[in-house]
């Protein structure tokens, strides 16, 4: 008899494998529908987990290898920290539960790596700027991050359901493992030296990338959190419009410009962003991207996201270039979509058409996200 279990991911690996998503070129995006993906797997590395964090030794590790991190929430990907020196002690710490050598563990999360990589982050703000590393923590597992209905593991072995965003917040240190949903590097960044806790409180918490693509091209991403400072940053997103025959940094217009097909060279800019309803009880992941369809029928767009969004107005007073082009009088429709990206199916924030008549201060109230633009 076939295994069921290989069955399962096999299947599942094929369905991904047909999957892209521009918004992020290195990790693809996997289209399943929750809870179709059993939560035992993920589970069992959160309790293995959790009990190999009765050492100081490995809570040490992982709280020097998180404040190292340049990700949001501090976030590690497991299958590089286990491969670390830092990873060495939960690696061999986790046997126990599993009942054979460490390698077990590699081996469960290397089946996951297939499906998604798997990361483990400190949720919490509050957390990672006052754990110390004693052992009053928790560390649960989901393939969903939207869920708040966890099994909560703690270092005595104990376990329990939790519902409630206060009494994730009860432990000293909270845990998630999950899978990774964002590569953008924090922008801001504290200066990489040994401290007593996960994060300092000048730390920067978002990460922002822009990506470019005219229909038929290969995407373009910008991640901000790469460049030191506003002259290096403005120069890759000069050389990323360049890419686009029709959004060079002159802005020129359309060549040839036909009535329905014309556009204004000064950019669209971003002024405000503001969730209407929150999706998550952890950091978002919010895209939004703005396109219009060229005289030659392209699509012309870019995306810009934005990782560690935690509360309701979460990008005020940006002045960043959310589109090369504005709308124009008598000009082409633009539109602008929203979503917050998810491991399974994407929440869906919202989308509009706009154009001349809405500008140049615009304020777009969509389904769960309002955006101010201005050109």
């Amino acid at each position: 008899m076939r295994n069921p279990t290989k069955l399962y991911w096999a299947a599942l690996v094929l369905v991904l494998a047909a999957c892209t998503d521009i918004a992020r070129p290195d990790i693809q995006k996997a289209r399943i529908t929750l809870p179709d993906v059993q939560e035992a797997g993920i589970s069992d590395v959160a309790q293995a987990v959790s009990h190999a964090m009765a050492s100081v030794a490995v809570r040490k590790d992982i709280l020097k290898a998180m404040r190292a991190s340049s990700q949001v929430e501090h976030q590690l990907v497991l299958t590089e920290y286990l491969a670390s020196p830092h990873g060495t002690n939960l690696l061999e710490l986790t046997a126990e539960v599993f009942g054979s050598p460490a390698l077990p563990l590699q081996a469960r999360i290397g089946e996951f790596d297939e499906l998604a990589e798997l990361v483990i982050s400190a949720p919490f703000r509050e957390h990672r700027m006052a754990w110390r590393g004693n052992a009053n923590i928790g560390v649960a597992g989901t393939w969903d991050s939207d869920a708040q209905d966890l099994i909560v593991f703690a270092t005595d072995g104990s376990k329990r359901r939790v519902t409630q965003l206060e009494t994730f917040k009860e432990y000293d240190v909270f845990f998630l493992i999950r899978p990774r949903e964002s590569w953008g590097t924090r922008i801001g960044r504290q200066a990489d030296a040994p401290g007593l806790v996960i994060q300092e409180p000048e730390d920067g918490e978002i990460a922002v990338v822009s990506i470019y693509q005219m229909e038929g091209r290969e995407p373009v991403a910008v991640d901000h959190g790469q460049y030191d400072s506003e002259e290096a940053l403005r120069e890759a997103l000069a050389q990323a419009e360049s890419t686009c025959d029709e959004c060079s940094p002159a802005g020129q217009v359309l060549p040839h410009p036909r009535p329905g097909y014309l556009a204004n060279a000064r950019p669209t800019v971003l002024r405000n962003l503001r969730m209407i309803t929150r999706t998550e009880w952890s950091s978002e992941e919010v895209e939004t991207t703005i396109w219009y369809v060229n005289r030659d029928g392209e699509k012309v767009q870019k995306t810009t996201r934005k990782t560690g969004v935690t509360s309701g107005w979460f990008m005020s007073d940006l002045s960043l270039t959310a589109h090369y082009f504005s709308p124009k009088r008598y000009g082409a429709t633009f539109y602008i979509k929203a979503i917050e990206t998810d491991f399974g199916p994407d929440d869906d924030l919202g989308e509009r058409t706009y154009d001349y008549r809405h500008g140049p201060e615009a304020t777009l109230p969509m389904w769960k996200l309002e955006v101010k633009l201005s050109w």
